[in-house]
C-alpha cells in the first residue's frame, strides 16, 4: 500500500462511515421536480454552448503544457506527481479517459505516464511503453481531463438539475447538482455542483467528491483566464481548493496553463493506441473489482 493511500486512510478513520453529499437542500428528491430537471438541462446546456461545444465536438485531441503545484500538509499526503512542483504536457483525447503525461522538466523529464482504456503504462525516454498498475497515474490523468471537460461531458449525466441561486464573494451564480444513478449520496458516483457565473453564463466553479480517492473526499476547482482557443474556451488557471468560497490563494494545487501552447487537434488520435488490443473504453469510468 502505498504512502498516499495509507495517510488517507489515517486521516479518515473517523469517517470512514461518511459518504459525501454535495446535493443541496433546494433540490427535491421527494418528489423529484421535472420543472427543476428541465431548468438544470437548460442552463448546462446553455453554458456548455458558452464554452464552446461546437469547437469540442469537432476535436479529436487536446494539448497543453502546464505547471502544477501542489502546497500544504494535504497536498503533501494527497499529491499523486512525483513533487510538489511538476511541468508536463498533458495530451487527451477528448470525450474519453485516454490521456498522456509528458515531463517537460526536473529529474523525470522525457518521461510519459499513459492511460488507455483505463490501462496505466510508463514509457522512459527512448524505451517502449511498458503497461504497470500505477494508482497515482490513474488517479491523476482521468481527474485533470475530466474537470477540464467538465462542461462538456457533464450534458451525458444521468441526473441535472437546478439547485437555485447562490451569491458567492459578491457575484451571483446559478447552481447545477449533476450525478449519476441517484440523488443519494452512493460511492458508485461523483456528484457535482456546477456554478455558472449569470453575468459571463460561463461555468467558473465546480464542486465535487472524489470517490476513487476517498468516500467522504471533496474539493472544488476555479476556472480562471478563460482564453479562446479556436473557438474553445480553455482556463488558463485552473485552482483547487476545498469549498468554492476559498480564497483561492490558499490552494490545495493549482494548475497554471502555458497559453500559446494550448493546441486543438494539435496530436493525433492514434497517439494514443499504445496496445492495438485493448477495446476502446470511451467516456466509461473504470469498473470497480468486486
Amino acid at each position: 500500500m502505498k504512502l498516499r493511500t495509507l495517510s488517507l486512510l489515517t486521516l479518515g478513520l473517523g469517517l470512514a462511515g461518511c459518504t459525501a453529499s454535495l446535493r443541496p437542500a433546494e433540490v427535491s428528491v421527494s418528489p423529484v421536480d421535472p420543472s427543476a430537471e428541465a431548468q438544470g438541462r437548460r442552463l448546462l446546456a446553455a453554458a456548455a454552448d458558452k464554452h464552446g461545444l461546437a469547437a469540442f465536438k469537432g476535436a479529436q485531441t487536446l494539448s497543453y503544457q502546464m505547471h502544477d503545484h501542489w502546497q500544504g500538509m494535504l497536498a503533501a499526503l494527497g499529491n499523486p506527481w512525483p513533487a510538489s512542483k511538476i511541468d508536463v504536457k498533458m495530451t487527451f483525447k477528448t470525450g474519453t479517459f485516454d490521456a498522456r503525461a509528458e515531463f517537460v522538466s526536473g529529474e523525470h523529464k522525457g518521461l510519459v505516464w499513459g492511460l488507455q482504456s483505463w490501462k496505466s503504462y510508463k514509457q522512459a525516454p527512448g524505451q517502449a511503453p511498458v503497461f504497470e498498475e500505477d494508482e497515482d497515474l490513474s488517479f491523476i490523468l482521468p481527474a485533470v481531463q475530466y474537470l477540464l471537460e467538465f462542461p462538456f461531458r457533464a450534458q451525458h449525466a444521468d441526473i441535472v438539475t437546478y439547485a437555485g441561486r447562490e451569491v458567492v464573494n459578491g457575484r451571483s451564480y446559478d447552481r447545477i447538482f449533476v450525478t449519476w444513478g441517484s440523488y443519494e449520496a452512493h460511492t458508485g458516483a461523483d456528484q457535482y455542483v456546477a456554478y455558472i457565473d449569470r453575468e459571463r453564463g460561463l461555468i467558473t466553479k465546480v464542486q465535487y467528491t472524489v470517490r476513487e480517492f476517498a468516500r467522504f473526499a471533496k474539493g472544488t476547482v476555479h476556472y480562471d483566464d478563460m482564453r479562446n482557443v479556436g473557438g474553445l474556451m480553455v482556463p488558463m488557471v485552473q485552482t483547487i481548493t476545498s469549498e468554492p468560497s476559498d480564497d483561492t490563494q490558499n490552494y490545495l494545487h493549482r494548475m497554471t496553463l502555458v497559453p500559446e501552447s494550448v493546441a486543438i487537434d494539435g496530436e493525433p488520435a492514434t497517439l494514443f493506441v499504445v496496445d492495438p488490443e485493448l477495446a476502446p473504453a470511451g467516456d466509461h469510468k473504470m469498473q470497480e473489482s468486486s
